[in-house]
């Protein structure tokens, strides 16, 4: 009797039952000494990666603040150029006006020693 009462019969039934099986056992291998070494290897490329992106965002950072230093150097520059450039220009205007000022002195001693030779001798005669 079972602890229901009834009879322990045993039935007989043509259902096997069957685990579920995983891998084929021949076809699943240890982790090899080749894999462990293939991880560490991707592991390290990882960190060079890491390494490599710092090293050149840093020497991006570093070219841009050279560049910015030499556009300020360069529009220091181009000030300092147009300065020069002004200060030639009136340089050469402030020659013109001195030159025009000879210019006209001199043709007054010219009419000044004419007209002084001219008294000194009125025919004309030296």
């Amino acid at each position: 009797y079972d602890e229901y009462g009834g009879h322990n019969l045993l039935i007989q039934s043509n259902i096997q039952y069957e685990t579920p099986r995983g891998p084929d056992p021949n076809e699943v291998d240890l982790e090899s000494a080749d894999q462990v070494e293939l991880r560490h290897e991707v592991q390290t490329l990882k960190q060079e990666k890491v390494n490599l992106k710092s090293h050149y965002d840093a020497e991006l950072e570093k070219s841009k603040r050279n560049a910015k230093s030499l556009s300020v150097d360069n529009e220091r520059l181009q000030n300092e150029v147009q300065h020069v450039k002004t200060s030639k220009i009136a340089l050469l205007q402030s020659t013109s006006k001195e030159i025009d000022s000879l210019r006209r002195m001199l043709g007054d001693y010219v009419k000044m020693a004419k007209q002084l030779q001219a008294r000194m001798n009125p025919n004309g005669q030296l």
